[in-house]
Parts: C-alpha cells; structure tokens; sequence
C-alpha cells in the first residue's frame, strides 16, 4: 500500500510514490487524463445501461 497525501495529490507525488515500489508511470499518462471522460461516454452512451450521471467533470 502506498500513501500519496493532498486533495488532489498533485501529479509529481504520485509518480514519486509509485516510483517507490518500482512503478514508473509516463507523465503523458496525466497529461490528457481529463479527456478519458469523453472516450468512455462515447464507448457506452447507447447501451441500455449508460447512466449518464456517472460521467460528470467538475
């Protein structure tokens, strides 16, 4: 288990607590993180499932 600290933890802190127990994460892995939202409306929004409420950005 790892321990990252703030709300939000700022990006730095994370892949430094992940690079602690030997993970190493892209930074372009953040850098367009706030679109996935979008892919994944796309992906579902016409199936009988999609609830849209659970793809809010704020």
């Amino acid at each position: 288990m790892i321990s990252i600290i703030g709300s939000p933890p700022s990006m730095d802190d994370v892949r430094h607590e992940f690079s602690q127990i030997g993970i190493e994460i892209n930074s372009m892995m953040f850098k367009n993180m706030n679109k996935g939202a979008g892919f994944l409306i796309r992906k579902y929004r016409d199936r009988p499932e999609f609830e849209k409420n659970f793809f809010q950005i704020v």
